[in-house]
């Protein structure tokens, strides 16, 4: 069963989609994403935290979001990113891939602390953003049974784990004049079971969809320093979040793996807002650098986001 998780822990990688900071939208100001990442390695960290070889894994990835400012301190919003593995390469083959959908997230950015807020602070901002992760549907692996017998391309493994999923964040931003603030984020996603399920084709072979998958949860904590300065005629603005990831062992058919984990990493972004003709557009670019972890893939991942913005 440790081989089905390996194949899991490698196929699986994070897109960072909505700002982890604690602004909300204003009222009636529609943002719209649109995200392309593009994540390679072929090393992971084994169970003392040392790099090891891995299984190599190339993928390019296309979501998007939507966000909606309900009042000046409420944000509601629907996250695809990651969306969709729109091509990928498994262990240096070229018909082996793990193509496929990631789930959605929904939630509700409530400031409860800032400027608009019901607690008015100047120089301090803090929301709460319940949400819920909803599955979509997973891969047929009887199809993917036959391509890989018929010499076709297919997928080995899920892209994402399928599992609904509830849970929260919480955002502090402490600003320290109008061009620097710094955020501390977390976030906690509880998963409900998974019932006959297989998340491998490798599963699919052995046990056909008779699994039942407990992943527990997911917990994310973040620290970012943020800066912003005027540049030609639009804002510039620089961050280097420090991301520790941590999840615990997934529990197959009432037996656990034993492969809990974490991995720790640095993710710098430089974003340009500016307007184009009438429409305010925020360009971003971002890498992703895991430094260290445990029972976790190294995947260095390269994302680039368009923000539209279009006020109501």
């Amino acid at each position: 069963m440790k081989k089905l998780v390996a194949i899991l822990m490698i196929a699986a990688f994070v897109i960072p989609a909505f700002a982890d900071d604690a602004q909300t939208l204003p009222k009636g100001v529609l943002r719209t994403y649109l995200t392309t990442a593009y994540a390679s390695g072929d090393q992971a960290f084994n169970a003392d935290g040392d790099k090891v070889d891995g299984t190599e894994l190339k993928a390019l990835n296309l979501g998007t979001a939507i966000e909606f400012g309900v009042t000046d301190w409420i944000s509601a919003g629907i996250q695809w990113a990651p969306g969709a593995n729109v091509w990928s390469e498994y262990a240096g083959d070229a018909d082996m891939t793990v193509n496929g959908l990631y789930d959605i997230k929904v939630g509700a950015k409530v400031q409860i602390i800032g400027e608009k807020a019901p607690v008015q602070v100047p120089n301090v901002r803090m929301t709460v953003t319940p949400g819920v992760k909803i599955p979509l549907p997973g891969t047929d692996w009887a199809k993917q049974l036959e391509n890989a017998g018929a010499g076709d391309s297919y997928i080995v493994a899920d892209a994402a784990k399928h599992a609904l999923a509830l849970g929260g964040q919480l955002s502090f931003d402490y600003v320290i004049n109008d061009a620097f603030f710094l955020n501390l984020f977390g976030e906690y996603m509880k998963y409900l079971p998974r019932k006959d399920a297989a998340s491998s084709l490798l599963a699919y072979q052995f046990y056909g969809e008779t699994l039942d998958y407990d992943y527990g949860y997911a917990f994310k904590l973040e620290f970012e320093p943020h800066y912003e300065l005027a540049l030609g005629a639009g804002k510039l603005s620089l961050g280097l979040p420090v991301t520790y990831d941590m999840f615990p062992e997934t529990v197959t058919n009432d037996v656990g793996n034993g492969l809990d984990g974490y991995t720790l990493s640095l993710s710098p972004s430089a974003s340009y807002f500016f307007m184009a003709g009438p429409i305010p557009l925020d360009l971003k670019l971002g890498y992703t650098l895991p430094v260290m972890g445990k029972n976790a893939s190294i995947l260095n991942t390269a994302v680039f986001q368009i923000k539209c913005y279009l006020k109501f």
